[in-house]
């Protein structure tokens, strides 16, 4: 059986989200996924809470962190501690002692400025790279994204990037979950499509609403 997770998946403790762990769990099953990954802003409390919420389903929680690095942002999945470093290289080192799988979101979506700007000059030493974002602005960047982890040989990530519970699911990879970090490393396949340019705005009105974890 094959499954579909999204990889991309943002909870209140990124703090431009007010999703609730539990509550994006309950709304991924309503939307037949079998399991996404939290990967917060700078932080693996959202991952960690989900797995809490999970663990008396069989739905599948990844835990990890989206980290904004001197270089850009990365992320880290099966992360299970919280990575200090802020260094490009220092990030991967610690990542790597988790044993995680490490993908590169949105790198030639030029709207982002925490994106790894500088992926084609460095080539960082990642797994994947997510090759379809639901937030993209233009399907060219996701295409970009696409090219290159063929060219380099890498594995591809996909996912909707939500942070509002209605947008989960809109991107993902399909697996069948019985080795999750081997079929990730080796995983080719995606689905996706984009999010209304409304939920931009929504997120940006969002900040602007004190936080209450």
């Amino acid at each position: 059986m094959v499954l579909r997770f999204d990889l991309h998946v943002h909870s209140k403790y990124s703090g431009d989200s007010q999703s609730e762990p539990g509550d994006i769990i309950k709304y991924a099953q309503k939307t037949g996924l079998g399991g996404v990954a939290i990967v917060d802003h700078g932080t693996v409390k959202g991952g960690i809470a989900g797995l809490r919420a999970a663990k008396k389903s069989d739905f599948i929680v990844i835990p990890g962190a989206e980290i904004k690095t001197d270089q850009g942002e990365i992320i880290g999945y099966f992360l299970t501690e919280e990575i200090e470093s802020r260094s490009l290289m220092d990030v991967i080192d610690e990542m790597r002692a988790q044993d995680a799988v490490i993908s590169v979101p949105h790198p030639f979506d030029t709207f982002r400025f925490n994106r790894l700007k500088s992926i084609t000059e460095i080539q960082p030493p990642v797994d994947a790279v997510e090759v379809y974002n639901s937030r993209c602005l233009f399907e060219s960047s996701n295409k970009k994204a696409l090219a290159y982890s063929e060219k380099h040989s890498l594995a591809v990530t996909a996912g909707s990037d939500a942070h509002h519970i209605e947008e989960i699911g809109s991107a993902g990879i399909e697996i069948p979950g019985d080795n999750l970090r081997t079929e990730m490393l080796e995983n080719k396949s995606y689905f996706g499509t984009k999010n209304p340019l409304l939920i931009h705005a929504r997120t940006s009105l969002q900040n602007l609403i004190p936080k209450r974890l």
